[in-house]
C-alpha cells in the first residue's frame, strides 16, 4: 500500500511516547472509482469470451478451424490473453487496496508492520535506528492540499506515513523526532536516490 493510497491513519497512542501504535487504510473512495472504470472493460472482455465460446461451442469445428489456420488462432488467443492481464491486474490491485490494513507498532529499537489484505497477510520488522528520519511532506491533488508526517527508510516499502492532517505544525514535527530519537529530514529525501512517496 503506497502513501498516497492510505486515505486514513487512526491512533491508538500518540507521538508523545513510545511504543507509538496506529493503523492506516486506504481511500475506499478511490478504489470504487477505480472498479466502476475497469467494469465495462472487464464486461466487454467477458462479452468477447462468450461469444467465442458459443461460436466455436462444437469442439470438432473449432479444432478444424484452429488446424486451418493456427496463425490466426495462436495471434487471438495471444490477444484475449494481453487484453485480460491488462484489466487483471489493476482489478487484483484495486481488490487489494479496498480491503488493505496496515497495523504498525513502534517501540524504542523495532517498527513491526503488519498488513492484511484480501488476499492474504504479511508482517515485517525493521530497527528504528535504520530509519533516516522524520519528514513533512505536502501532497497535492485535485482534492486540495494534506499535510504527511512520514517516517522515511532508505527502502521506499519501509518509509511509513505516521499522520495526516490539514496543517501539521512545528511543535507535532518537534515531539515526533524527540519520541522517535531521530532528525527531522527535509521532504526531497522522500524522491532522492530513487525512493519515492508514492
Amino acid at each position: 500500500m503506497t502513501i498516497s493510497a492510505i486515505d486514513a491513519v487512526t491512533r491508538h497512542s500518540g507521538l508523545e511516547a513510545l511504543p507509538i501504535r496506529f493503523q492506516s487504510r486506504a481511500s475506499r473512495a478511490a478504489t470504487i472509482a477505480r472498479l466502476l472504470l475497469l467494469a465495462p472493460a472487464i464486461l466487454l472482455l467477458s462479452l468477447t469470451v462468450t461469444m467465442l465460446a458459443a461460436s466455436n461451442a462444437d469442439a470438432t469445428s473449432a479444432m478444424a478451424l484452429i488446424a486451418e489456420n493456427p496463425s490466426a488462432a495462436a495471434k487471438a488467443t495471444l490477444g484475449l490473453i494481453v487484453w485480460a492481464a491488462l484489466f487483471a491486474i489493476p482489478l487484483k490491485r484495486a481488490i487489494s487496496r479496498f480491503a488493505a490494513r496496515r497495523s504498525v507498532e513502534i517501540d524504542a529499537t523495532t517498527v513491526r508492520v503488519s498488513v492484511r489484505g484480501a488476499f492474504g497477510q504479511h508482517s515485517w520488522e525493521a530497527p528504528l535506528s535504520t530509519y533516516t528520519g522524520v519528514a513533512h511532506h505536502v501532497r497535492t491533488s485535485l482534492s486540495g492540499t494534506r499535510h504527511e508526517l512520514i517516517l522515511v527508510h532508505p527502502q521506499s516499502d519501509k518509509t511509513l506515513l505516521l499522520s495526516t492532517a490539514d496543517r501539521i505544525s512545528q511543535a507535532t514535527i518537534d515531539q515526533a523526532t524527540a519520541t522517535l530519537g531521530l532528525p527531522e529530514v527535509p521532504a526531497r529525501t522522500l524522491y532522492a536516490g530513487g525512493l519515492r512517496a508514492a
